[in-house]
């Protein structure tokens, strides 16, 4: 009895604390079951919002995918574009969101063969249209961005995990936020990439609630994971309790068997102790007996006092309950009625919004068209206007150069008019000092026509200058060819005269009428040609000679000149430099 007391009781208490942890995991267990069901009711709501941002075809083609994903345990299927990233700052979300455009229902893949998988499947089944990007065909370049304050990177304005680079960069990458339309327009220009502003404020305020619903959906989609963690693990941690507790109710079998054996055995020793036992034991065994009995009347007050303990703790537990019940679980429900009023009001705000939204963007549309129109036609005007304007120039350019001609025939006149001026002061001068003329010459020239006559001496004077030209140059081109022999043996030179062509000729028709048959008008230069190894070919021009050879030619015609025309002295300063050593000697012999 002494030893049966203690256990039994340890046993009771044991069983007692299981049943108070399986109830405190029950409920844990059914408060997250609670919160996980708001959590997919919240989600779902969400996910027909967004269903119903897109066509009917383009939704049950992603439902489709990501059942087909499940079911065939398919790895590497990473989601929709919008799936790939976050925008914590909602103001940006609007240029990123007409940034991607129709690219926000793209799904990425890892590879060709999972993209091939997928859409046999969605052959097979014929229900949906998507379309995938592997992300292995992807090659994205790598953007260099200028080191300015006055914009930002798409791709920094984005959450994203480093798997998901490729696609991030491909549709993102090349777009940059900048403050104002004219930055954009220069940046975009330099740096071949795409600006985007924020000036459209009215648009983002009719989005602003549309926004709010999107980051809503990840504030819930970003704190199911977690719920889902805590849920996975109290799962576990009640599926180990029931374990223990029927490990403890198998051990309470035994115990309980073991209870009974001594419950009989305790009546057996009972009946031995209502019989006169004290004679037969001796005087060792009667004071032990006598403690064990006081041992078992203290366990026995110590056990009165914990089940009172107990009755007491049974009964505030009760009362905890009542309270719950009375107020907790209604205050829950008033919660849940809340919420639900919420979520309706915020579904009927974001579809009037995203009507309001929508028809801003239809007449923004029908502007930006009719806009595009204005641009065609002033462009087609300013062509038109271009051509005109192309047409007046070359008119101006003609007759600017036609002017440029007639001045150039009044400059000659003028200068031609001066000089014949000239000549008569100097011929009236020449009569003044002469004094008074015979009678016999006035008669003689009475009747000379004075224009016929300037003209005449006109025409004498310019046979005598081109007779004198002639004449000299003929002098130097003979001695050139003799001098140029003498210092190259083997070769030959010679002098041409070169003479204005036909097509110049005809292009100054003023000109010509003015020279009045004189030939010295009609030359233009003169030429060289040498032959340093031939005598009988036809000669290079100075363009094709040497620095040396150029040396020789030009002091060949230099001694030529001085020969036809000797000046008191000529002074050289290292005329031999870029001469050859054959004729340095040749020279220094003249």
């Amino acid at each position: 009895m002494i030893i049966i007391l203690p256990l039994r009781y340890a046993i009771f208490s044991q069983a007692d604390e299981l049943e108070s942890q399986i109830r405190d995991i029950s409920e844990k267990d059914a408060q997250l079951e609670t919160k996980l069901v708001n959590a997919r009711e919240q989600w779902k709501k969400y996910e027909r919002a967004l269903a119903s941002s897109m066509d009917k075809k383009t939704n049950n083609g992603l439902n489709s995918v990501k059942r087909i994903t499940e079911q065939f345990r398919i790895e590497g299927v990473y989601g929709p574009l919008y799936e790939l990233f976050e925008c914590a700052n909602n103001s940006m979300w609007t240029a990123v969101e007409v940034t991607a455009g129709q690219r926000f229902e793209i799904i990425f893949v890892d590879t060709d063969d999972t993209a091939t998988r997928i859409l046999d499947a969605l052959n097979r089944e014929q229900n949906g249209r998507v379309t995938f990007v592997p992300l292995n065909r992807l090659r994205t370049k790598n953007y260099e961005y200028p080191e300015s304050e006055d914009f930002l990177p798409m791709v920094n304005v984005v959450e994203f995990d480093k798997a998901y680079t490729k696609a991030i960069v491909q549709v993102f990458g090349r777009t940059i936020i900048c403050n104002d339309l004219e930055t954009a327009s220069k940046l975009s220009r330099e740096y071949d990439l795409n600006g985007i502003t924020l000036d459209d404020q009215q648009i983002t305020q009719k989005l602003n609630a549309i926004q709010n619903v999107e980051a809503k959906r990840r504030q819930a989609q970003d704190s199911r994971d977690p719920l889902m963690f805590e849920l996975n693990s109290k799962i576990k941690e009640e599926a180990n309790l029931r374990e223990s507790k029927s490990n403890k109710e198998k051990s309470l079998l035994n115990i309980q068997s073991s209870i009974k054996m001594l419950n009989a055995q305790k009546q057996a020793h009972q009946a031995e102790m209502s019989t006169e036992l004290a004679q037969n034991l001796t005087l060792q065994e009667q004071q032990r007996l006598e403690r064990l009995n006081v041992e078992v009347e203290q366990l026995s007050e110590k056990l009165y006092k914990l089940s009172t303990s107990r009755s007491e703790l049974e009964g505030r537990k009760n009362v905890l309950e009542n309270e719950l019940d009375a107020n907790l679980k209604r205050r829950y429900e008033e919660l849940l009625i809340q919420i639900d009023s919420l979520t309706t009001s915020e579904d009927d705000q974001i579809r009037n919004s995203k009507n309001e939204a929508e028809e801003l963007i239809n007449e923004m549309s029908n502007r930006s068209k009719e806009i595009e129109i204005e641009l065609q036609d002033l462009s087609t005007e300013l062509s038109q206007k271009t051509s005109k304007s192309e047409a007046l120039k070359t008119e101006q350019s003609n007759r600017q150069q036609k002017l440029e001609r007639q001045q150039k025939n009044v400059d000659k006149f003028l200068s031609k008019r001066k000089l014949l001026l000239q000549k008569k002061d100097e011929c009236t001068k020449n009569i003044r000092e002469l004094g008074a003329l015979p009678e016999e010459a006035f008669e003689k020239h009475k009747n000379t026509d004075p224009t016929k006559a300037i003209n005449d001496l006109i025409t004498v004077l310019d046979q005598r200058k081109d007779e004198a030209i002639e004449r000299t140059f003929k002098q130097v081109a003979k001695y050139f060819a003799e001098i140029f022999e003498k210092l190259v043996p083997a070769g030959r030179g010679q002098l041409i005269m070169q003479k204005r062509n036909a097509k110049e000729q005809m292009e100054d028709v003023d000109e010509r009428e003015e020279r009045e048959g004189g030939s010295v008008d009609s030359y233009t230069g003169v030429a060289i040609k040498v032959s340093f190894n031939s005598k009988t070919d036809e000669g290079l021009r100075m363009q094709q000679l040497s620095g040396g050879q150029k040396s020789l030619v030009a002091l060949t015609l230099i001694f030529a000149i001085q020969r036809c025309d000797p000046a008191p002295f000529y002074l050289f300063d290292e005329i031999d430099a870029a001469l050859d050593a054959q004729y340095r000697t040749a020279v220094a012999c003249m």
